[in-house]
């Protein structure tokens, strides 16, 4: 019987573990082929602009609406079908033939990634929390992971010579037969379909507003560093656009590294603790790229800031899970429209901050912001009841 549960426990650990790979993957392969997909359609760089915000767009809407197609049809059923949504409109896109069919598939895009996004940190929360263990970083490394690999894939169409519709014909298939596969894995949670709270749109409870403050944090220093750190390679520290682009390779490695080995440290000195030093790194990291602008102290700087940020945001939905007399998938919608609000937003404000004064003075707001982690980070410490229970 041991055995058998904890079989049945590896299975739904790979298969939430699949969805989080899958939504890395189809978003990379996507981004592989946007500038083919700019001069295919004869897009302006304003026009791709405003394509990429309806996908943004999209995302929103599909993190507010998620905790209410959770309680109607369970977050095992939105994970899957969610992301074979997700993969499907990659067809879509590849088949879009202006400005504004490329905007609505990205919009439908956006929308099935929040929608998956949620409930796919609903279900790694309710492993996490049938585990007695705290693995939800591992579930958002795999997201890693599969960026990485969908990036590989894209260049690797691109190198054999697939046109864009026959590279988003051929992807989708793959991911749609994996997740048909990794349905039967994931867990029924018990009372999460619940008619009280079936509304199309939740706006994030109160009490969660601590953690979103914490993910509004992480979110905005992630989306800020990952667009302008190269940025401020090439402008500020002078270095060639090829060594500006090692900027985003320093941050993401640090970053992946973080996240297989936070659950670990998280393990032994708390959440909490892991998150405060986390932000402690970040504010050292772009203090030391900020005021000594070479390019080792920047990498340097930047690759902290990366293993800084790396537990932050899946800590944050691991709490959200743990939230007393809160459906697990409202408060993680919750947490996420915050956090990735932040996300998508961060690049802009700091742009426009930059636009007035300086790239400098830009991500010295953004170390101000950071610095907020380390005293939001005490709201991790939450525990829901019988969450030891099986």
């Amino acid at each position: 019987m041991l055995k058998a549960t904890q079989r049945s426990f590896l299975y739904s650990r790979i298969a939430v573990s699949a969805v989080f790979f899958t939504i890395g993957a189809v978003f990379a392969n996507w981004i592989s082929r946007i500038p083919q997909v700019k001069e295919n359609l004869s897009l302006s760089e304003a026009d791709l602009g405003l394509a990429l915000m309806m996908a943004s767009i999209g995302l929103l809407f599909g993190l507010l609406m998620t905790s209410g197609l959770i309680a109607r049809f369970g977050s095992k059923n939105i994970s899957i079908y969610g992301a074979i949504c997700l993969s499907a409109s990659l067809v879509f896109v590849g088949f879009a033939f202006n400005f504004v069919t490329l905007s609505i598939a990205l919009f439908f895009s956006g929308l099935f990634n929040g929608v998956t996004d949620v409930a796919m940190n609903t279900q790694g929360a309710e492993v996490e929390k049938r585990s007695g263990k705290q693995i939800m970083n591992s579930f958002h490394a795999f997201w890693s992971i599969g960026t990485f690999t969908g990036a590989v894939m894209g260049a690797g169409f691109v190198t054999l010579g697939f046109s864009v519709r026959d590279h988003f014909l051929a992807v989708p298939l793959f991911f749609i037969v994996l997740m048909l596969i990794m349905r039967q894995f994931l867990l029924d949670i018990p009372d999460e379909q619940n008619s009280d709270n079936q509304a199309a749109f939740q706006l994030p409870p109160r009490a969660i507003w601590a953690l979103g403050a914490l993910a509004f944090a992480a979110g905005l220093s992630e989306g800020a560093l990952i667009d302008w750190g190269g940025l401020y390679l090439h402008d500020i520290v002078g270095t060639s656009e090829a060594v500006a682009a090692f900027a985003l390779a320093a941050f993401s490695a640090t970053m992946v590294f973080g996240r297989f080995t936070g659950d670990t440290v998280a393990e032994r000195i708390g959440a909490s603790r892991l998150v405060r030093i986390g932000g402690g790194l970040v504010v050292v990291g772009i203090g030391i790229a900020l005021f000594f602008p070479t390019l080792w102290t920047s990498l340097f700087g930047f690759a902290l800031a990366g293993l800084g940020l790396a537990t932050a945001i899946p800590l944050a939905f691991s709490a959200a899970g743990k939230m007393p007399a809160i459906p697990s998938g409202r408060a993680i919608a919750g947490v996420a429209t915050i956090g990735y609000a932040a996300f998508l937003m961060g690049p802009a404000l700091i742009g426009f901050v930059a636009e007035a004064t300086s790239l400098r003075i830009a991500l010295g707001i953004v170390m101000v912001i950071a610095l907020t982690i380390i005293f939001t980070g005490g709201a991790l410490d939450v525990r829901k009841p019988h969450e030891n229970q099986s």
